[in-house]
């Protein structure tokens, strides 16, 4: 490879870098409490799919259409990628934003309909 196809290479990466970058800054903003709209309390149970096929029950206490805010005793980690399972509902992507306890916050992949959550079980 010559100085300049590396060159070349080195910028493709640092351009592509940026544009995630930027997207995750983009996403931020719905994740950071003092940006985020307003969510809806919210007290129903959902399954969470992890990546490498364990399943997990939790509690949503908060909705909006780009994240919640659920209790699980699930074990994640920020960044982890998973399926939250609604019956009724169907599955959404999502996205371990933050972890305390066995609290954790997500960030959906795309938009949810939250007219379409049944906001209490029973």
């Amino acid at each position: 490879m010559t100085e300049l196809e590396s060159a070349i290479r080195l910028n493709d990466w640092c351009f592509a870098v940026t544009i995630n970058m930027t997207h995750l800054n983009q996403m931020h903003e719905h994740s950071n409490p003092s940006l985020r709209e307003p969510r809806k309390k919210s007290h129903i149970e959902v399954e969470i799919e992890q990546e490498f096929g364990s399943n997990c029950s939790a509690i949503v206490n908060d909705v909006s259409q780009y994240g919640m805010g659920v209790t699980t005793n699930a074990m994640l980690q920020v960044f982890d990628v998973i399926t939250i399972v609604k019956a009724g509902y169907g599955r959404f992507r999502a996205e371990v934003r933050w972890i305390d306890g066995n609290r954790l916050g997500v960030l959906f992949s795309e938009p949810v309909g939250t007219e379409f959550f049944k906001l209490t079980d029973g």
